[in-house]
């Protein structure tokens, strides 16, 4: 189950950052990852003004539904199905709001996480 939680973690991206900022071991809800990751984008991603408040919205329902995978009772492999499935979602969303500089780069960051996390499984 341990393992299983830190999979959700890493590859929910928004929790991975999060975390490092976490104090009195309390976790962050959806939307402060949502916000939290969304201000990350904004800065790295370089968004518009009118991208901004589309990404929250994105990344407040990928949080959620994360949230909700992570209670479910279900095997690990399942939720970490449903993960990738609510992660490859995401990105699809993403893909229509951002432009294809800003999409290409958000791809090379995620894929960086995803090699992380697996170096870090094994």
């Amino acid at each position: 189950m341990k393992k299983l939680n830190l999979i959700i973690t890493l590859i929910g991206l928004t929790t991975t950052m999060m975390l490092a900022n976490v104090t009195n071991n309390e976790k962050p809800t959806a939307e402060d990852r949502a916000t939290f990751l969304t201000n990350q984008m904004k800065d790295v991603l370089k968004l518009k003004e009118d991208q901004i408040d589309k990404v929250q919205e994105i990344n407040l329902k990928s949080a959620q539904e994360i949230d909700k995978i992570a209670v479910q009772e279900s095997s690990n492999l399942a939720k970490l199905n449903a993960v990738r499935a609510v992660e490859d979602q995401k990105a699809k969303d993403l893909k229509a709001v951002l432009s294809k500089k800003q999409y290409k780069k958000y791809t090379q960051i995620r894929q960086k996480l995803k090699e992380k996390v697996r170096n870090q499984l094994m």
